[in-house]
């Protein structure tokens, strides 16, 4: 992209670059982690006045509730699926926010070919704190693990 103001001089030429951060990429490569938490990985602000928000301020902890939309209507999600450290496929529910960056989730091992719960195992429903940035929303998710 460029510009140009006769009436000033002045001009410039902008460049950009776009690329696919993809799961896959994330799981098969540091480097790419690495690039992915760099960009995420940043302190939610608001950066526009949003009812009691002002330009720049933290959001609070009662305000970061990502089941809840800016008009105080309650957000869906799906039921994400996504593989573990020890390679079992999991069922993620996000149940509540407690407050505090806090959500309480439902993880049940599923059967990858068909997604029912494998039998004789447990349903683990834990919290999962400090979910302030998207890395953690998305890891949240299920992360470079996630599958839909």
């Amino acid at each position: 992209m460029h510009f140009y103001n006769e009436r000033t001089g002045s001009g410039g030429i902008i460049k950009t670059a776009g690329f696919g951060a993809t799961n896959m990429l994330a799981k098969n490569s540091e480097r790419w982690m690495s690039m992915i938490k760099s960009m995420t990985d940043r302190e939610w602000v608001a950066t526009q006045n949003i009812g009691s928000y002002k330009v720049n301020d933290r959001i609070g902890p009662q305000d970061a509730n990502i089941l809840q939309g800016f008009d105080g209507k309650e957000i869906q999600y799906p039921t994400v699926y996504f593989k573990n450290e020890s390679g079992q496929f999991i069922q993620r529910e996000i149940l509540e926010y407690e407050g505090n960056y806090s959500y309480r989730v439902r993880d049940i091992i599923v059967d990858p070919t068909n997604g029912n719960m494998i039998p004789d195992t447990k349903i683990d429903e834990h919290s999962i704190s400090g979910v302030n940035t998207n890395y953690k929303v998305w890891k949240l998710f299920g992360g470079e693990w996630s599958y839909e």
